[in-house]
Protein backbone atom coordinates (compact mmCIF):
# COMPACT_ATOMS: atom_id res chain seq x y z
CA UNK A 1 0.00 0.00 0.00
CA UNK A 2 1.44 3.61 -0.98
CA UNK A 3 0.47 7.09 -0.73
CA UNK A 4 1.78 10.65 -2.06
CA UNK A 5 1.86 13.99 -0.88
CA UNK A 6 2.66 17.38 -2.31
CA UNK A 7 4.15 20.16 -0.76
CA UNK A 8 5.21 23.85 -0.78
CA UNK A 9 8.82 23.05 -1.94
CA UNK A 10 7.57 21.91 -5.36
CA UNK A 11 7.71 17.86 -4.53
CA UNK A 12 5.94 14.88 -4.44
CA UNK A 13 6.64 12.03 -2.52
CA UNK A 14 5.83 8.26 -2.64
CA UNK A 15 5.65 6.54 0.71
CA UNK A 16 5.12 2.91 1.43
CA UNK A 17 2.80 2.13 4.23
CA UNK A 18 4.32 -1.30 4.98
CA UNK A 19 7.81 0.66 5.69
CA UNK A 20 6.83 3.66 6.57
CA UNK A 21 9.63 4.74 4.02
CA UNK A 22 9.59 7.72 1.59
CA UNK A 23 10.76 5.74 -2.04
CA UNK A 24 11.09 7.87 -4.10
CA UNK A 25 10.57 12.31 -4.29
CA UNK A 26 9.76 14.03 -7.56
CA UNK A 27 10.19 17.46 -8.55
CA UNK A 28 7.72 19.26 -10.56
CA UNK A 29 8.29 23.00 -10.27
CA UNK A 30 9.74 25.43 -8.57
CA UNK A 31 6.08 27.20 -7.23
CA UNK A 32 4.67 24.77 -4.60
CA UNK A 33 2.62 22.04 -5.40
CA UNK A 34 -0.35 22.50 -3.54
CA UNK A 35 -2.34 18.67 -4.38
CA UNK A 36 -1.54 15.42 -5.93
CA UNK A 37 -3.52 12.60 -6.71
CA UNK A 38 -2.63 9.72 -8.38
CA UNK A 39 -4.38 6.55 -10.45
CA UNK A 40 -1.46 3.59 -8.89
CA UNK A 41 -2.53 0.72 -11.58
CA UNK A 42 -1.90 3.15 -14.36
CA UNK A 43 1.02 5.43 -13.12
CA UNK A 44 -1.15 8.45 -13.91
CA UNK A 45 -0.04 11.49 -11.57
CA UNK A 46 -2.31 15.03 -11.59
CA UNK A 47 -0.81 17.82 -9.48
CA UNK A 48 -2.40 21.25 -8.82
CA UNK A 49 0.03 24.04 -8.20
CA UNK A 50 0.76 27.58 -6.98
CA UNK A 51 1.95 28.62 -10.63
CA UNK A 52 -1.88 28.60 -11.29
CA UNK A 53 -1.52 25.05 -13.34
CA UNK A 54 -2.19 21.54 -13.02
CA UNK A 55 -0.16 19.08 -14.79
CA UNK A 56 -0.01 15.62 -16.04
CA UNK A 57 2.98 12.92 -15.48
CA UNK A 58 3.58 9.28 -15.49
CA UNK A 59 4.57 8.66 -11.81
CA UNK A 60 7.12 6.28 -13.30
CA UNK A 61 8.77 8.80 -15.48
CA UNK A 62 12.66 9.68 -14.37
CA UNK A 63 12.87 12.87 -11.74
CA UNK A 64 13.34 15.95 -13.56
CA UNK A 65 10.68 14.65 -16.99
CA UNK A 66 8.82 17.19 -18.35
CA UNK A 67 5.01 16.55 -17.69
CA UNK A 68 3.00 14.56 -20.72
CA UNK A 69 0.38 17.68 -20.40
CA UNK A 70 -0.06 21.12 -18.49
CA UNK A 71 -3.33 22.35 -18.15
CA UNK A 72 -3.99 25.98 -17.73
CA UNK A 73 -6.49 28.64 -17.18
CA UNK A 74 -6.58 29.40 -13.52
CA UNK A 75 -5.32 33.19 -12.60
CA UNK A 76 -5.06 32.39 -8.86
CA UNK A 77 -3.20 29.06 -7.06
CA UNK A 78 -4.98 26.08 -7.97
CA UNK A 79 -5.84 24.75 -4.48
CA UNK A 80 -8.18 22.02 -4.47
CA UNK A 81 -8.27 18.88 -7.07
CA UNK A 82 -10.40 16.21 -7.41
CA UNK A 83 -9.34 13.45 -10.24
CA UNK A 84 -11.91 10.52 -11.74
CA UNK A 85 -9.02 8.53 -13.47
CA UNK A 86 -11.50 6.17 -14.82
CA UNK A 87 -13.91 8.56 -15.94
CA UNK A 88 -11.37 10.98 -17.64
CA UNK A 89 -12.02 14.06 -15.58
CA UNK A 90 -10.81 16.42 -13.33
CA UNK A 91 -12.26 19.60 -11.07
CA UNK A 92 -9.82 21.91 -9.97
CA UNK A 93 -10.61 25.19 -7.55
CA UNK A 94 -8.58 27.86 -7.41
CA UNK A 95 -8.58 30.67 -4.21
CA UNK A 96 -10.57 33.16 -6.07
CA UNK A 97 -13.15 29.98 -6.04
CA UNK A 98 -12.94 29.71 -10.02
CA UNK A 99 -13.69 26.11 -10.74
CA UNK A 100 -12.73 24.34 -13.73
CA UNK A 101 -13.57 20.57 -14.95
CA UNK A 102 -11.10 18.99 -17.14
CA UNK A 103 -11.51 16.33 -19.58
CA UNK A 104 -8.00 14.37 -19.05
CA UNK A 105 -7.82 12.87 -22.49
CA UNK A 106 -8.13 16.06 -24.69
CA UNK A 107 -6.54 18.39 -21.87
CA UNK A 108 -9.13 20.76 -22.64
CA UNK A 109 -11.37 22.88 -19.82
CA UNK A 110 -14.50 22.10 -20.43
CA UNK A 111 -16.25 24.21 -17.94
CA UNK A 112 -15.59 27.34 -15.38
CA UNK A 113 -17.97 28.53 -13.02
CA UNK A 114 -17.85 30.28 -9.57
CA UNK A 115 -15.74 33.18 -9.02
CA UNK A 116 -17.69 36.17 -6.91
CA UNK A 117 -20.91 32.92 -6.97
CA UNK A 118 -18.45 30.85 -4.40
CA UNK A 119 -15.86 33.16 -3.31
CA UNK A 120 -12.95 32.74 -1.64
CA UNK A 121 -12.82 28.71 -0.85
CA UNK A 122 -9.30 28.27 0.43
CA UNK A 123 -9.86 25.99 3.60
CA UNK A 124 -12.39 24.37 2.10
CA UNK A 125 -13.50 20.69 1.09
CA UNK A 126 -15.08 19.74 -2.42
CA UNK A 127 -17.00 16.79 -3.12
CA UNK A 128 -18.24 16.07 -6.69
CA UNK A 129 -19.91 13.24 -9.05
CA UNK A 130 -20.72 12.98 -12.27
CA UNK A 131 -23.75 15.54 -12.30
CA UNK A 132 -22.63 18.28 -9.10
CA UNK A 133 -20.50 19.87 -6.90
CA UNK A 134 -20.66 20.83 -3.48
CA UNK A 135 -18.26 22.88 -1.91
CA UNK A 136 -17.82 23.36 2.02
CA UNK A 137 -16.54 27.50 2.10
CA UNK A 138 -13.91 28.58 4.57
CA UNK A 139 -16.76 30.58 6.19
CA UNK A 140 -19.83 27.64 6.70
CA UNK A 141 -21.70 28.21 3.78
CA UNK A 142 -21.95 24.95 1.77
CA UNK A 143 -22.75 25.48 -1.89
CA UNK A 144 -23.90 23.13 -4.62
CA UNK A 145 -23.34 23.42 -8.54
CA UNK A 146 -24.14 21.74 -11.56
CA UNK A 147 -21.16 20.41 -13.54
CA UNK A 148 -23.18 21.06 -16.92
CA UNK A 149 -23.79 24.50 -16.91
CA UNK A 150 -22.47 25.57 -13.41
CA UNK A 151 -24.57 26.97 -12.34
CA UNK A 152 -25.71 27.08 -8.44
CA UNK A 153 -27.99 24.51 -7.42
CA UNK A 154 -29.00 25.94 -4.06
CA UNK A 155 -28.07 25.37 -0.45
CA UNK A 156 -28.30 22.34 1.11
CA UNK A 157 -30.79 21.96 4.23
CA UNK A 158 -28.23 21.12 7.52
CA UNK A 159 -30.35 17.73 7.91
CA UNK A 160 -30.00 17.08 11.64
CA UNK A 161 -26.56 19.01 12.08
CA UNK A 162 -26.40 22.98 13.02
CA UNK A 163 -23.79 25.00 11.03
CA UNK A 164 -20.53 25.48 12.25
CA UNK A 165 -20.11 27.97 14.45
CA UNK A 166 -16.44 29.30 13.09
CA UNK A 167 -14.45 29.31 9.77
CA UNK A 168 -13.94 25.47 8.48
CA UNK A 169 -10.41 24.36 8.41
CA UNK A 170 -10.91 21.04 5.69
Amino acid sequence: ERMASASRDGTVRFWDFASQACTRTMRIDSFGVERVAIDWPTGRLLTASADETLRLFDADAPDGSAPAAVLEGHVEPARHLHVDFAGGRALSASGDGVVKVWDLSTRECLRTFGGASLGKILASAVQWNSSQAMFVLADGRVSVAGLEDGEPQGVPAPAGCSPHAAAIAS
